[in-house]
């Protein structure tokens, strides 16, 4: 007979967490190609305008995430999972494909609303399938999983690319397509070992419409005060990172290659930090390590530009930045499951998804226009506005959000 204890690893369990990690992987790794391919992809498409897919990718995930978390408690999770990454695997094949600005556009519109159905359905599966004291394990998988796609993900297939010079900037999205296409065959095969699990995974009787259960959300003062925190965070990051580039290049003349590295250091402490922070919430609690990680995250941006003298410096800087996000996002994610049961969590997801993109959206804004206003001369400005938000989210989450509220 099958041992159901929760304090041991059912094998369901173990396929939930790879099943985050590959996921986390893809997905995040799309993100970022946007980046370091804008002009080539421009060029290529005979257009300037392949910045705002950005904008395309953010409302189409956020959008799908909160319109899909009201029902997501009615199928269950794996099958959602992977009909939605082999859809994001098409999308990165018909990007690879794309002709003109408008296919791309699409098929990055597909990609987003793919990737906020998964990052919800993953959430809430892992939510179902693990007790909230054993939940910031898997938590932390997904996270490391998403910072080693935006870390490894991108040098790996531009070096597999630089052998398919002809495809140019197709290549890495022909890549990503081939890898999650794999992944979702070994999935499949993987799927039938799996043995079923006593964990409840779908409810298609209960019902609620889309404004009732945000009603519902928004009804706890908990729920509420994790929303607006979320939402002040992640506009509180992005605007630190959003001109960062440009204002190492004016103070320290650093290169595409250097601040490239930054960010490999940076994040391969997140990817390692992430697994750790996972593990330690599940003993010391996920809200002390939420708020503690999140405060003193708080000095290290606030002081980015006065401590940031030379390369070595701001590699330093960034490895403890980078591992300060890390030990925050996996607890938070245990932290937020906790504050709604199966039926409602999945809407909670959504709005927290859908908010995160709003904050990230006005504080972009906000920063692009302080920084065609000022010049690179605004940048510690707005490091200095990031911190105050980021402070602000971990004094709401202190002061509002219960541990286990579930």
């Amino acid at each position: 007979m099958m041992d159901t204890s929760p304090h041991r690893t059912i094998p369901v369990q173990r396929y939930a967490m790879l099943a985050a990690a590959v996921v986390g992987f893809a997905t995040a790794a799309e993100i970022m190609l946007i980046t370091p391919l804008l002009t080539e992809i421009n060029q290529s498409l005979r257009t300037n305008l392949v910045a705002l897919s950005v904008t395309v990718y953010a409302i189409a995930a956020g959008t799908s995430g909160v319109l899909v978390g009201t029902y997501v408690h009615r199928f269950r999770k794996p099958r959602l999972i992977w009909i939605f990454f082999v859809l994001f695997a098409l999308a990165c094949f018909v990007m690879a494909g794309s002709p003109n600005l408008t296919i791309f556009m699409i098929a990055r519109a597909v990609s987003g609303m793919s990737s906020g159905i998964l990052s919800l359905s993953l959430v809430t599966w892992l939510a179902d399938l693990f007790p909230y004291e054993e939940r910031g394990r898997p938590m932390g998988v997904l996270v490391a999983g998403r910072f080693a796609g935006t870390t490894f993900g991108i040098p790996a297939v531009s070096f597999v690319a630089a052998r398919w010079e002809s495809l140019g900037w197709r290549a890495p999205y022909l890549l990503i397509g081939i890898f999650t296409l794999a992944m979702c065959f070994l999935g499949l095969l993987m799927r039938s070992a799996v043995r079923s699990s006593h964990i409840h995974e779908a409810d298609p009787v209960s019902s609620a419409g889309f404004w009732a259960s945000m009603k519902r959300v928004v009804s706890k003062r908990d729920r509420l005060a994790a929303l607006v925190a979320v939402t002040l965070y992640s506009g509180g990051l992005t605007a630190t990172v959003v001109y960062l580039g440009a204002w190492l290049g004016h103070s320290l003349n650093a290169g595409p290659e250097q601040v490239g590295l930054l960010f490999l250091a940076g994040g391969g402490a997140a990817a390692f930090g992430s697994l750790v922070a996972g593990r330690l919430s599940d003993r010391t609690g996920k809200k002390i390590l939420t708020v503690g990680s999140t405060v003193a995250l708080v000095p290290v941006i606030a002081s980015f530009t006065l401590l940031s003298h030379s390369i070595p410096v701001v590699m330093a800087v960034f490895f403890v930045a980078y591992l300060l996000v890390s030990m925050r996002d996996g607890p938070y994610q245990a932290l937020i499951t906790s504050l709604a049961g199966p039926e409602l969590r999945g809407a909670l997801i959504g709005a927290r998804n859908a908010l995160a993109q709003v904050g990230i959206g006005v504080a972009t804004a906000a920063a692009t226009w302080l920084y065609q206003s000022k010049g690179i001369s605004s940048y510690p400005a707005i490091t200095f506005g990031g911190a105050a938000l980021i402070l602000a989210s971990a004094l709401i989450i202190g002061a509002f959000v219960k541990e286990g509220g579930e």
